[in-house]
């Protein structure tokens, strides 16, 4: 990758780490009771997504890595989405090794759409440590800030 480029997905993930950090701590904290209920779930997710600045989609997966909601973003749900096994996924290896609960994926091209995209893992603990789930918070990295250098390198 251009260095120039490189140094530009730098800047946008140090932006996502730091301002979606804490957000997504009190998020899960607020999905740990509700995991065994999707509805309430999605309209926390829904809810929250109006506060995320850049976000694309918003989702939570079980502790094996599979979606138990639909993704979630500005314009409505991706049904389809749900009981997706994102488990292999890049963003999802290692993350279980985080510090601080909290993983932010390198750029990667998604699998649906094709678009350069990051991934941030909160992961979602239960009363006695044990992870119980993941929420997942996707971006588009051509929507972030100082993106004048990847839409030229898509050209």
């Amino acid at each position: 990758m251009d260095p120039e480029l490189q140094r530009e997905v730098n800047q946008q993930r140090t932006t996502v780490n730091e301002t979606l950090r804490p957000q997504t701590v009190k998020l899960a904290i607020r999905c740990r009771p509700l995991l065994g209920d999707r509805q309430a779930l999605e309209r926390v997710l829904q809810k929250t997504m109006l506060s995320l600045p850049y976000c694309k989609y918003l989702y939570v997966l079980d502790a094996n890595g599979c979606q138990i909601t639909s993704n979630i973003s500005r314009n409505g749900t991706q049904p389809d989405q749900y009981g997706r096994d994102r488990s292999g996924r890049p963003y999802m290896l290692g993350v279980d090794d985080a510090e601080l609960d909290f993983s932010l994926s390198g750029a990667y091209i998604s699998r649906n759409k094709r678009r350069p995209s990051l991934t941030a893992v909160q992961l979602i603990r239960n009363q006695d440590g044990e992870i119980a789930g993941y929420l997942g918070v996707d971006y588009d990295l051509r929507e972030l800030p100082h993106v004048e250098r990847l839409h030229e390198a898509e050209k």
